[in-house]
Order: structure tokens, then C-alpha cells, then sequence
């Protein structure tokens, strides 16, 4: 388990002592800071992301993602890759929205949106918009990439917009 900000160094640890197939469950950074509440749903998320990948079934998480994500370390993105995820995610956060990868191929690049805490959820790019931006970005140092899949809470069906309670 480790949290965004130390994935690549996870995933570069891993590669020193030959263990690229191994998963790891990532969550946000930082981790300090955070209410308790949302520490403990972090947690709890973590756990069912980890029981998943040992059981083989999909996780159960709750309505409001955090951002557990069980990842291949020898998917990791590299160091362009994580330039440019980490340009997305300040354009995001200027909203109070964040993104956090769950999957990496040769050529496709899948993350999770995460909404959170955004001061306006509606306010944070769409997701349509937002996987045309983040290609245009990532192509730019990654060009093989030719797609960028997000995962947007908000079209899930059991999203309720925070200012709507």
C-alpha cells in the first residue's frame, strides 16, 4: 500500500528487486490533513480493494469513491506519464477535484475523477471534456498513448451532488 505522491517510488522499488507483477493498493496524498471520517472510509476502501485482488471479485465501494485504486506496478506510468497526470490533476484541483490512475497500457491510460471535497462538484470538467484535455496533454509527452478513459462519480447512478442534500 502506498499513496500517490510514492507510487512511482513503489513501482521503481519493486523493479530494483524484481517484483514488476506485483499489485499495490494506492490511495491519495496526502493523507495528513483529512477528517477522520474520510480517512476511515479510505481505509475501509483500501481493505475491500485488497480483499478484491485476492479473492478475484470487484470491490464494493461506497457512493462517494475515494481514491483506492489497486494498480499493477509493472503498469506504472512512467516518468512523462506522471508529468502529465500530475498537469491534469492541478487543472482539476483548482475546482476542488483531483484524479487518480487505475490502469496503464502501451497506449491507454484510465483514472478515476475524484470529486470530493470540490467545492462544486457541477464545476469540475465534464467528463467528455476532460478525456479530450487529458489526451491532448498526455499525447504530449506520451504519444503512443491514444486514449484516456475517466471514470466520472457523477454518471455513476447513485451519485447525489453534495449541494443537492
Amino acid at each position: 500500500m502506498t499513496t500517490t505522491e510514492f507510487a512511482d517510488l513503489t513501482a521503481h522499488a519493486a523493479d530494483q528487486y524484481g517484483l514488476r507483477d506485483v499489485r499495490a493498493v494506492i490511495v491519495g496524498h496526502p493523507i495528513g490533513g483529512r477528517d477522520e471520517s474520510t480517512i476511515v472510509r479510505w481505509a475501509d476502501e483500501s481493505v475491500e480493494v485488497a480483499l478484491a485482488a485476492f479473492t478475484g471479485r470487484s470491490p464494493r465501494l461506497d457512493t462517494s469513491p475515494g481514491p483506492a485504486a489497486l494498480v499493477d506496478l509493472g503498469c506504472m506510468p512512467s516518468v512523462a506519464l506522471s508529468s502529465a497526470i500530475d498537469e491534469l490533476r492541478v487543472l482539476l484541483q483548482a475546482d476542488g477535484g483531483d484524479l487518480s490512475v487505475t490502469s496503464v497500457t502501451d497506449t491507454a491510460l484510465e483514472v478515476r475523477l475524484i470529486i470530493e471535497g470540490a467545492r462544486c462538484a457541477e464545476c469540475v470538467l465534464p467528463r467528455a471534456f476532460l478525456e479530450k484535455v487529458a489526451l491532448a496533454v498526455v499525447q504530449r509527452s506520451v504519444p503512443e498513448i491514444v486514449s484516456v478513459i475517466v471514470d466520472d462519480p457523477r454518471e455513476h447512478s447513485e451519485w447525489v451532488d453534495p449541494e443537492h442534500l
